[in-house]
Order: structure tokens, then sequence, then C-alpha cells
């Protein structure tokens, strides 16, 4: 008999230390996971001429415009514009990728975008007409929404090759020449009004002209003309 009672409290024991290890599997499994283009960093270089420079790594920030359910419409960009500035030259990217040889690295001119118009956070694929549109996102159709942010404004082709010598590193160029302005190296599309994915980063600069020095040297005054000799 006392064998029988053992043996059901150690029967009784092993399943509450099941369930327990079962509840913890399952607690862990429901935890969010991180975004894998957010938590994949790259080493991301930009060439002029003899110098290289290691571009920094910005995270984006999500303007919410319109939300339906669980989804939230609007922008990525940042706020201000960033502080790598490099001189206005032809630049060459140069990355270690052995993934995707490169094929996922996109350069983009960014612009400062204020305000936009609610309708064009709309991205259902049956757009909700001026009529009903206060219904469903409890905003005017034509309203102007504050965004403030320095935004994907266009693409800018690549022609990408592999390094000789070098097996994962690839070199992008622009197949146009680039003029004064922000730009931005992504891995992963943020351009236009999206769903809201997640955090996302991209390496952004400013090209800009040498600025002039505030004190120019003052000129020398032009020497004399020498007399000419008496003939």
């Amino acid at each position: 008999m006392r064998t029988l009672k053992k043996d059901l409290r150690v029967a009784g024991l092993t399943m509450i230390i099941v369930g327990m290890l079962s509840a913890t599997a399952v607690v862990g499994a429901q935890k969010p996971r991180k975004s894998p283009q957010g938590a994949k960093r790259y080493d991301l270089y930009i060439k002029q001429g003899q110098k290289t420079f290691l571009l920094p790594q910005t995270g984006l920030t999500f303007k919410s415009a319109l939300v339906l359910g669980s989804d939230q419409s609007g922008l990525y960009g940042i706020p201000s514009p960033p502080k790598t500035t490099l001189d206005l030259k032809p630049i060459e990217i140069v990355l270690f990728d052995p993934e995707t040889a490169g094929a996922t690295v996109r350069l983009t001119k960014l612009a400062h975008i204020a305000t936009a118009p609610a309708h064009s956070f709309d991205l259902q694929a049956t757009k909700i007409g001026p009529a009903i549109f206060p219904q469903v996102y409890h905003v005017k159709y034509d309203a102007s929404l504050p965004i403030n942010l320095w935004c994907v404004e266009t693409d800018i082709p690549l022609q990408i090759t592999p390094m000789a010598g070098k097996p994962g590193w690839f070199r992008a160029v622009p197949d146009q020449q680039l003029e004064a302005g922000v730009f931005a190296i992504t891995l992963a599309r943020v351009d236009g009004p999206r769903i809201y994915a997640g955090d996302r980063h991209f390496y952004p600069f400013v090209l800009a002209s040498a600025p002039e020095p505030l004190n120019p040297p003052a000129k020398k005054p032009a020497a004399p003309h020498p007399t000419p000799p008496c003939p």
C-alpha cells in the first residue's frame, strides 16, 4: 500500500514538472522575434579616390499616418539630415555581402516631407472613397498629415561587380553623376507609404560642395610694372 502511494506521488510530481516545462516552452515560443533586417548589420564603405569612409548605421523613424486593425501605414525616415558629409565627388560603394552578392543594396536620394494627404496612405487593394474615408480612418480624405521626416524620394541605379581577389566583397557604382543632396544606402525597401514592418536601418550621408573659407586670404597687390630703360 505504501509502495502504491509512493508511486502515485512520484507520478504526480513528474506530471507537474512536465507541465511546467511545457508551459515554459510555450511562453518562450510566443516571444516576438527581432526583424532580420534590423538585427543584421553590414559594414559599408564609400571610396572617393584614395579616401575610404566607413558609413555609420542609423535607425529609422516610422511616422504612422493611418491605422486599420493591426496595420499601420506611414513613412520611414530620419528627422534631420545625417551628420556624415562627403565631398561632391564620384563615389564607389564597397560592401561585404557573400549571401546576396550585392543584390539587396540600394542607393536612394532623400527629400524632406513636411506633410502628406491622408488618402496617400490608404494601401488597401480597394481604395476607400472620400465619402466613407472618415468613417474608416477617422480622418478626412484630403487631411494634411504632419510627417517632418527625410524620406526616400528616388532610387539611383547601381552597377554592381565583384572585387577581384576579394571573395564576398562587391563594388557598387552609380550609373549617373550625383548632384549635391542627402542620400542613403539601404538593404531593404523603405520607400513610399508602406505598412509598418518593424525596425529598419540604413546608411545616410550628405554630398556637398566644399564650403568657402570664412575669411578668404586677401589678394596681394600686383607688382608695379618696371620703368623701361631709356633708349
